[in-house]
């Protein structure tokens, strides 16, 4: 019977070590990950791919999000913002037809 004890005690204690790792490494928002988005103006990594890397589509976002406080939203057709954030780490990437033309990231 101590034997049984000691297998379901290193178990669990197994089970315990794979399942913290698994959840501290969910984080996709890593400057790896940032440097790997190439934003160019002639078009770089393509949203989706993009989407993919970081585990989905971001949260809209805005002008301010790349640091400039006193943008004025506008509407351009193609272009969208998306944001992905993990407590103090950011990862903000402009599209213009559905590829990366600029990108900023904050907390890496």
């Amino acid at each position: 019977m101590s034997r049984w004890i000691s297998f379901r005690g290193v178990a669990s204690v197994v089970a315990l070590v794979v399942l913290t790792l698994a959840l501290s490494g969910c984080s996709k928002v890593t400057k790896d990950n940032y440097d790997k988005i190439n934003a160019s103006a002639m078009g770089g990594t393509p949203q989706k791919d993009v989407e993919n890397m970081m585990g989905g589509p971001g949260k809209p976002g805005t002008a301010a999000d790349f640091g400039n406080k006193d943008a004025i939203q506008i509407s351009i057709p193609g272009l969208t913002v998306e944001k992905w954030e993990d407590g103090n780490k950011k990862i903000v990437v402009a599209f213009g037809d559905g590829k990366a033309i600029d990108k900023t990231s904050s907390g890496l």
